[in-house]
């Protein structure tokens, strides 16, 4: 591969330099060949004659200006046309072409200068055709310069042609070869090297962050959730004594059943900070995808339909996983959820499982993939960055937790919580669980 490198660095260097020198040549002699354009030389050359005709007709001075103007106009043509001139043939030419500029510009100017009422009219007529004589010549030469111009161009063309083909071929053939060893270096490479240890990057950068952000959490998570929990059973018991000296329907009974509501939700945020701060111990036991599914879906069908939800399970491996299947269940309970929520109504959501390799642990291991895959909303990139944030929610009710308490059950399975999302399109979640076999 370094030997092909070699070869292609040394052909494209070779290729520039004999491009630089070709582009060099075709400036020298392209870029200037608009100079040689015989339909200019003859617009002039009409615009010199019919000026002087005009000036013979009217004698008068600005006519005669004019006649000045034209000749000088012919004579910075051909000052342009002498410094782009490069072979020898065309230096040749152009002398002859000189010569005949300068009879035209003669006859012209002598016409001019005699006076038209002493000299006869034959004599006039004389000079016009001597005129458009040199005239006529003129325009010859230059068209004989403008092919000598395409004849050297089209050589150059053709030597030019010639040694960037061969250039060509030797870079092409060095460039395939170079690139079928590059791609199967790369995959090999990628696929035994790199992708692991990306996956390992990427999960050792969340873990550590998440870690960081809940160091406090975790020291202070018990204390607290303790000294709230004991004050909220004593306000709901006294509440529960209250409402029924109130009776239905009044102010005051609505109001009660507001505060309990709220408390309800105190205690459900308390539940959650206190399994999110210290986990339960698993309790593994061996279980199928299939079998965890059906329990998902048995219990959260009927809800989903209200809202004409079809939730699916597809056929996938059905590989054993060593796992505390209630927390598991309640994953996936909570990822579906999520996705109803973001479909709102009239969607799908398809549960599926499958086996494949994948960096777990810091080692590539056989894992299956439990997958809640729904067509809703989608994930909006500020959310994304926050997702797994404590106490972060998009929902009213929400307690920001929910996903932060599944990635954390799915590191103490020894695996991770990873997801897909398009806007409009929807989100796929993924547990990735280690296979029994590889626990």
């Amino acid at each position: 591969m370094m030997l092909l490198a070699f070869l292609v660095v040394l052909a494209a260097t070779t290729s520039w330099i004999k491009s630089r020198d070709v582009r060099g040549h075709f400036e020298r002699i392209g870029s200037e060949s608009l100079q040689y354009d015989t339909e200019r030389l003859r617009a002039l050359i009409l615009n010199t004659s019919a000026t002087l005709l005009t000036f013979e007709v009217t004698d008068r001075r600005e006519d005669r200006q004019k006649l000045d103007e034209c000749h000088r106009e012919l004579s910075a043509w051909m000052e342009s046309t002498k410094a782009a001139l490069v072979t020898d043939d065309e230096k040749a030419t152009f002398g002859k072409i000189y010569a005949a500029y300068n009879r035209y510009v003669a006859e012209s100017s002598a016409l001019a200068d005699a006076n038209p009422i002493d000299e006869p009219k034959v004599i006039m007529v004389d000079r016009f055709g001597q005129i458009q004589h040199a005239s006529e010549q003129l325009l010859t030469l230059t068209n004989k310069l403008a092919n000598i111009r395409r004849e050297t161009l089209s050589q150059s063309i053709r030597k030019s042609e010639r040694s960037v083909l061969i250039l060509q071929q030797v870079i092409f053939g060095s460039l395939v070869a170079l690139i079928f060893l590059t791609g199967w270096g790369a995959r090999v490479i990628y696929r035994d090297t790199i992708a692991p240890l990306r996956l390992k990057l990427i999960e050792s950068r969340e873990i550590a962050e998440r870690r960081e952000k809940l160091a406090s959490l975790g020291v202070l998570a018990a204390g607290v959730a303790h000294e709230i929990r004991n004050p909220l059973t004593a306000i709901k018991a006294r509440l529960f004594t209250q409402k029924k000296a109130l009776a239905r329907g009044t102010p005051a009974y609505t109001d009660g059943e507001f505060i309990a509501q709220e408390i309800s939700r105190l205690e459900r945020i308390v539940r959650d900070f206190l399994s999110f701060a210290r986990p339960a111990p698993l309790q593994r036991e061996t279980i199928s995808s299939s079998e965890l599914f059906g329990q998902v879906r048995e219990l959260l069908e009927p809800q989903l339909k209200e809202n004409a939800i079809d939730l699916t399970v597809e056929p996938g491996a059905e590989m054993p996983i060593e796992v505390d299947s209630q927390q598991v269940r309640q994953v996936l309970i909570n990822l579906v959820q999520n996705a109803a929520d973001s479909i709102g109504e009239n969607g799908h959501i398809k549960l599926r499982s499958r086996s494949e390799k994948i960096a777990l642990s810091e080692r590539v291991r056989q894992a299956v993939v439990l997958e809640v895959e729904d067509d809703g909303k989608g994930i909006p990139a500020d959310v994304q960055q926050r997702l797994f944030d404590p106490f972060y929610s998009t929902k009213a009710n929400g307690t920001g937790l929910g996903l932060s308490i599944a990635a954390r059950i799915a590191e103490q399975h020894g695996g991770v919580l990873q997801y897909q999302t398009q806007l409009n399109r929807g989100t796929t979640f993924g547990i990735i669980l280690p296979a029994k076999s590889e626990s």
